[in-house]
């Protein structure tokens, strides 16, 4: 067998056993999720963190005290999952994270504010403590953490602050740190 051969069939013996994994998680997603929860659960396992993204429950939302019903729907049954698994679902959103309805302060546009052509999101700015931007976009996080607890009012257990960017800005575009 030559060798480009081999790799036309290599390629496809991957792409049909990515295939077949597709399909039977297509069929069964919640039981195939139920069992790995369960034997999570039997290792010892006490807790399973689900992830709320600001970005998917609030980005389309009109404010920020309504939240998107689909992405919330896939959180409650994450939830319910765990539940099922006997394991203690705990709650992770970010801190600085706002969408367009909060109208954050963003940092100031940049070079960097494309890459290869695609537009990037530019990050919310942190204002001075004593401006009124940031009592605002404090108010605005807030509302945000009551909106999620009322939606999810059988998490007991929550963490707050989990951020996808480790890098803060002043509203100056000048990178903060310790």
């Amino acid at each position: 067998m030559k060798l480009d051969q081999t790799i036309v069939l290599c390629v496809l013996f991957l792409f049909l056993g990515a295939f077949h994994a597709v399909v039977i998680a297509q069929e069964e997603p919640d039981d195939v999720e139920l069992a790995r929860l369960q034997q999570l659960k039997k290792e010892g396992a006490e807790y399973r963190v689900t992830t709320f993204s600001v970005y998917d429950l609030f980005w389309n939302s009109e404010d920020t005290s309504t939240v998107d019903k689909k992405s919330a729907e896939e959180n409650h049954s994450e939830i319910a999952l765990t539940d099922k698994a006997g394991l203690t679902p705990v709650g992770v959103t970010t801190t600085w994270i706002f969408p367009p309805s909060a109208k954050p302060v963003l940092v100031p546009k940049s070079d960097t504010d494309s890459a290869y052509g695609t537009p990037v999101r530019r990050l919310s700015c942190i204002p001075d403590t004593d401006d009124d931007d940031y009592q605002r976009m404090i108010a605005r996080r807030n509302e945000m953490y009551r909106t999620l607890v009322k939606e999810f009012p059988q998490l007991e257990y929550w963490v707050l602050g989990y951020e996808p960017n480790f890098e803060f800005y002043d509203c100056e575009g000048k990178r903060l740190g310790l």
